[in-house]
């Protein structure tokens, strides 16, 4: 079976082909894959904290030991960030009301309005 490939169609081949290895060729190949293992340095720079850092926390930090080097699994490192994620205020609220269904005429203001903790204020 012979396919038959248009100029153009070429040329879209090879424009993808540079995207892909520019990173590469350049240096600056910051692309991790799902699930790899990555050093120290690495993970310091994935995370964007310092070695200092991860050292000092290896305890709390899921890895695993070749010798004296901790290596660790990009797919775990992910899971174990997720943990300290703040979820939205809509990940947090159980219902999506609208503002006009929540009272709130009978809120009282805790201080009154010119006074810190029952105290009057001079405007300056």
């Amino acid at each position: 079976m012979k396919a038959e490939l248009e100029a153009h169609d070429i040329e879209g081949i090879a424009q993808r082909v540079i995207d892909l290895l520019k990173p590469v060729i350049s240096g600056n190949n910051n692309h991790v894959s799902d699930d790899c293992f990555m050093t120290v340095k690495q993970l310091s720079q994935y995370i964007g904290l310092s070695t200092q850092w991860i050292h000092n926390n290896l305890k709390d930090i899921p890895h695993l030991n070749l010798g004296n080097k901790p290596l660790f699994k990009k797919s775990e490192i992910d899971l174990y960030l997720e943990q300290f994620r703040k979820k939205t205020l809509s990940e947090t609220t159980p219902y999506n009301l609208p503002e006009s269904a929540i009272r709130t005429e009978n809120i009282k203001p805790l201080l009154k309005k010119g006074t810190f903790r029952n105290q009057k204020t001079t405007p300056c």
